[in-house]
């Protein structure tokens, strides 16, 4: 049972899937509280713990990386480059800060020496 409103597996595949088409059907953004709300849990948190369970677990992460992927490609195709650096920062660790990192290289080219 994923919670005491969605009785089975099956159940919840079919309730996790026509959430992304109602998402489609009504131009809505897919979001993890309202995935949470659609298959009837009180709150995100809850919907994370069912999500633990072996039998639930790997549609509950699927669905969850739709909605990621959705995130993501919302923010790395708009003209403003901001929401694609937040994203590389925050997810990926990406640092722009440029300028000298405060590590030398030497380079020795044909007997001159270069320092980068």
């Amino acid at each position: 049972m994923l919670n005491d409103r969605v009785p089975d597996l099956p159940t919840a595949q079919v309730l996790i899937e026509s959430y992304f088409v109602e998402c489609v059907k009504r131009l809505e953004a897919p979001n993890l509280p309202g995935l949470a709300l659609y298959l009837q849990f009180s709150s995100v948190a809850e919907m994370n713990k069912a999500a633990e369970k072996p039998e639930y677990q790997y549609d509950l992460d699927r669905a969850k990386l739709r909605i990621e992927a959705y995130i993501n490609n919302q923010v790395l195709t708009k003209p403003n480059p901001a929401g694609g650096t937040f994203l590389a920062k925050s997810q990926y660790k990406y640092d722009d800060k440029g300028g000298n990192s405060g590590t030398h290289v030497t380079i020795n080219l044909e007997g001159v020496a270069t320092r980068l």
